[in-house]
């Protein structure tokens, strides 16, 4: 009876261990919802103020050569995202970001 309790104790202890330990694969993402006129991108990569308005705070996030450009749900590259963002018509965009360190995974501009 005692081993009993003690393998059934054992793995219970086991469970909690496995269950508190955090999982490695798993990122946590922030997004920015702001528009092409509150937020410029002039490079592909380097730092940028993700704003969600024209007066609102920026928040500091890095473009690297793995951040992703999409114009609706097609990936598109930078020249063809900024052709599209950069014009002087306002269009809704997300700026998606890693939160541990800030990274940009990716940038959606929609298209009407």
């Amino acid at each position: 009876m005692n081993a009993r309790v003690l393998t059934l104790l054992i793995g219970l202890v086991w469970l909690g261990t496995a269950a508190a330990a955090p999982d490695p694969a798993v990122e946590t993402e922030y997004a920015v919802e702001t528009t092409s006129t509150a937020t410029s991108i002039a490079t592909a990569s380097g730092a940028l103020a993700a704003r969600g308005c024209a007066t609102c705070e920026g928040v500091f996030v890095t473009l690297t050569s793995d951040s992703k450009f999409y114009v609706g749900r097609t990936l598109v590259p930078f020249a063809e995202f900024k052709a599209i963002a950069g014009g002087t018509r306002s269009h809704s965009m997300t700026i998606y970001y890693r939160a541990a360190d800030k990274i940009v995974t990716r940038v959606v501009v929609a298209v009407d």
